[in-house]
């Protein structure tokens, strides 16, 4: 849950901030206009990664019935509001409508998993990946550049904190330093025979 949730937070910080700058990198300049359906659905991957893993685990666990039920409640939600919001509001709604359906199902999963895995995520984490993104958001406010060139530097110093920050990410670098290093030094000794 920890690296998941540390994954997805500076993707949506990065996403919200330099959303008209993204487009035009990926688009051009006549995409301009979705920059704030972008700046919305910025949001779905926290909403998403930690929403996947629940289903995950409510499959591991062998509760399809449930997340049946799960998929065809928020389909439900989702195709009303949808059909409620978009003729009056247009593409912003459907982005609105999204991450409302993505919050709903991630409050279902949530539910699910407690009551019929008997587990719910720990979020004494989240300290962590809150300093770091709030590193991030300094750096991305206080540089002077392009808001795409600042939220790249932005998520260098957010992986540099985590991984100076006790937790989940720092243990993980840690591990995959020793695992690289001992992939080196088994071919350099064996280079060497």
């Amino acid at each position: 849950f920890d690296v998941v949730l540390a994954g997805a937070v500076p993707l949506t910080i990065a996403t919200a901030y330099s959303a008209h700058e993204l487009l035009d990198a990926t688009a051009g300049h006549r995409y301009g206009a979705a920059a704030g359906a972008l700046e919305i659905l910025a949001f779905y991957p926290l909403l998403a990664f930690v929403d996947g893993l629940l289903w995950r685990l409510l499959i591991a666990s062998h509760h399809e019935r449930t997340l049946l039920a799960i998929g065809v409640s928020i389909l439900t939600v989702n195709v009303a509001a949808n059909l409620v919001f978009i003729p009056m509001y247009g593409y912003k709604a459907a982005a609105v409508t999204s991450i409302a359906s993505e919050a709903f199902s991630l409050v279902l999963g949530l539910v699910a998993v407690k009551r019929r895995v008997g587990f719910l995520p720990r979020v004494g984490y989240l300290p962590a990946i809150g300093g770091a993104a709030a590193a991030m958001i300094a750096v991305m406010l206080a540089l002077p550049v392009e808001r795409l060139v600042a939220a790249v530097a932005g998520g260098i110093v957010y992986v540099v904190v985590l991984v100076l920050l006790p937790g989940t990410v720092r243990m993980t670098a840690r591990e995959l330093a020793g695992a690289l290093g001992a992939t080196v030094a088994r071919r350099h000794a064996s280079d060497g025979a």
